[in-house]
């Protein structure tokens, strides 16, 4: 267990590898495809889980459930998490958005930059490295939550409606389509630690159950993503991908209004929990 006031800190860097590994996943696919064809991922792929599997299963300490219900219990006890948390559904939903937009974005890209900018796959794959650059937001955006998110979760979901303007108008720019590319990323990756920071805080005894609510919805949203990329390419080619990535940030941020204008009118602005420490957003 980590102390509560570097918690944030340490969710930051969890996170910077969670992104790093997704960003060098598609550079090492993209790769992996142009040397050996694209079967030869899956192979890759799954000997390095194994290799994972022995690692944490030598490093990871022995921990018993917290719990002495069934399966059955369990899943019902995440269900109602989800009935009695609104501040969890509200930023499971916010980042299951962004992450929407970050998923279609870098399935659309592959599109863009191979029917535009005549790109091979090795191309595509040293591109995705450009995005690596948001990996550092991640520890920043710890060190803010772990002093009080008032208004950085606005601003990481203004960043990431930013982007999305940006990739929708410089399509034909591969520069500006990086730059994109790297606002996006300090974008999801910023408000994916400051949104765990302030969840961990809601029901520390069922820590766990709270992350799957949270992941389960995010995952959700950037497989949605994905799939709408592909769908909305085969009908409107890229513009249709950016414009939906602009309207799903856009209703993100706009959750987020809603939430904070919400809990700042429940508290009251004279209230003593807010003179000692304004709401977390």
């Amino acid at each position: 267990m980590r102390p509560e006031a570097s918690r944030g800190r340490i969710v930051g860097w969890v996170g910077s590898g969670l992104l790093l590994g997704i960003l060098l996943a598609r550079t090492l696919s993209s790769l992996a495809a142009a040397a050996w064809g694209w079967r030869a991922i899956f192979f890759i792929s799954a000997g390095l889980m194994l290799v994972m599997a022995v690692v944490l299963a030598r490093l990871l300490p022995a921990r018993g459930p917290g719990h002495t219900g069934g399966y059955l219990t369990l899943m019902a006890s995440v269900l109602e998490l989800v009935r009695t948390q609104p501040l969890l559904r509200r930023r499971a939903v916010c980042q299951a958005l962004m992450f929407a937009a970050f998923s279609g974005y870098w399935t659309g890209i592959a599109f863009q930059l191979i029917s535009i900018h005549d790109f091979n796959q090795a191309q595509i794959g040293l591109f995705a490295l450009v995005g690596a650059v948001g990996v550092a937001a991640s520890p920043v955006a710890g060190r803010i939550a772990d002093r009080g998110d008032r208004l950085a979760s606005g601003i990481a979901l203004l960043i990431g409606v930013a982007s999305m303007i940006v990739a929708r108008f410089g399509a034909d720019s591969v520069i500006l389509l990086g730059l994109a590319a790297v606002l996006l990323d300090i974008a999801m990756t910023a408000h994916q630690v400051l949104s765990q920071r302030e969840i961990y805080q809601l029901r520390p005894d069922a820590r766990a159950r709270v992350n799957t609510v949270y992941m389960g919805t995010v995952f959700a949203g950037g497989a949605l993503g994905s799939a709408l990329a592909g769908v909305l390419h085969s009908h409107s080619g890229w513009n249709g991908t950016a414009t939906a990535g602009i309207a799903l940030t856009s209703v993100s941020f706009m959750l987020w209004a809603v939430g904070r204008s919400s809990r700042r009118r429940q508290i009251g602005p004279g209230s003593p929990t807010t003179r000692r420490r304004r709401s977390p957003s």
